[in-house]
């Protein structure tokens, strides 16, 4: 199987790392990823600066491709160019992204940087994961939960069509011994966020704002959604897809006009 692998919090991250070490288990992977963190970007492209690419070294798993440029940037271009450059295929079998220090669920996915680099392998026809690891009660443990992702990759891969997502999370793994949870597939929670914003003064007076909470904090938690899954110490699996028009507002248009 070819893989191509990309992220949103950088080619250096150690969730990317971690998860390159199982799904070199399963194929041969290219890397080609942000140079530098790129966090809540969602589907943003760059149009107007070029996008600079370096071959970077990733210890233990060979040289491969930093793109100074968003997640999505990195998936469109690596499909439309650089993947098929380095590797002579025109197209790999799976786009995977990730593992993302922070859960991507609930309305999350439309700001996630993570998601929206897997959206793009969609948009191409590709296959796509998105893997995501929520935060919380002390420091992450990567490498533990690639192994447990690992344990359904296999499934994972089995069910990755092309067009759509499949967006894995996965609940606070801090120990080595963190044994495998259970995963819910579920709908995406719908509920806005329950953030505030903290309005400060710089040293010259000035007026800003701090977003304050987590980001996994909703005004509500909708019963069988990927957010009551991982509160509950479950791992969540959505299926995404991007359609924009809404069949019932279609109807309804229609008929007003």
């Amino acid at each position: 199987m070819r893989i191509m692998l990309t992220n949103d919090d950088g080619i250096d991250a150690p969730g990317l790392q971690a998860l390159l070490s199982v799904l070199e288990r399963h194929g041969d992977v290219t890397v080609i990823a942000p140079a530098d963190g790129q966090s809540a970007t969602s589907h943003s492209l760059s149009f107007s600066r070029p996008l600079l690419v370096s071959e970077q070294e990733i210890p233990g798993h060979g040289t491969h491709v930093a793109v100074a440029g968003r997640p999505a940037d990195c998936t469109r271009l690596g499909l439309r160019s650089l993947y098929p450059a380095r590797t002579g295929v025109e197209l790999p079998d799976l786009v995977v992204s990730g593992m993302n220090a922070g859960a991507n669920a609930g309305v999350n996915v439309a700001y996630s940087g993570t998601v929206a680099a897997a959206m793009e392998a969609a948009f191409h026809g590709v296959p796509a994961i998105a893997v995501s690891l929520m935060l919380g009660g002390g420091p992450p443990n990567f490498a533990r939960a690639a192994e447990i992702t690992d344990t359904w990759l296999p499934q994972l891969i089995a069910q990755a069509k092309a067009g759509t997502v499949l967006n894995l999370n996965l609940p606070p793994v801090r120990t080595d011994d963190t044994p495998v949870m259970p995963l819910s597939v579920c709908r995406v929670n719908r509920s806005v966020h329950d953030s505030r914003y903290e309005r400060r003064d710089t040293p010259w007076g000035e007026d800003y704002y701090w977003i304050l909470g987590s980001g996994i904090s909703f005004r509500e938690v909708e019963p069988g959604s990927d957010v009551e899954a991982l509160n509950a110490g479950r791992a969540s699996l959505s299926p995404l897809r991007w359609d924009p028009v809404c069949d019932a507002s279609m109807d309804g248009l229609k008929n007003a006009f």
